[in-house]
């Protein structure tokens, strides 16, 4: 049997879910979650003090889609709860 693993408990996989994203790195493939605004004190594998790292893509389109997507996500919701 294999045991759940997380990188992150519930409360910072939440807020990074809640975030917009942005894509990072030196070849464009990694995204991080921008999450000054929450407050939350920055991860020790941010690029810069209000982001933190949620993962790595195979290629840096894959990574553009992927915080596209999320962030268009997060601006229809956020529409639709305020």
């Amino acid at each position: 049997m294999t045991l759940k693993y997380d990188a992150r408990d519930s409360q910072d996989s939440f807020a990074c879910l809640l975030a917009p994203w942005k894509v990072g790195g030196s070849v464009g493939r990694t995204v991080y979650a921008i999450l000054a605004h929450t407050g939350a004190p920055p991860a020790a594998h941010a690029r810069d003090e209000e982001s933190t790292l949620i993962g790595i893509m195979d290629t840096a389109q894959l990574a553009e889609a992927v915080v596209v997507t999320h962030n268009e996500w997060l601006k229809k919701h956020r529409r639709k709860s305020g």
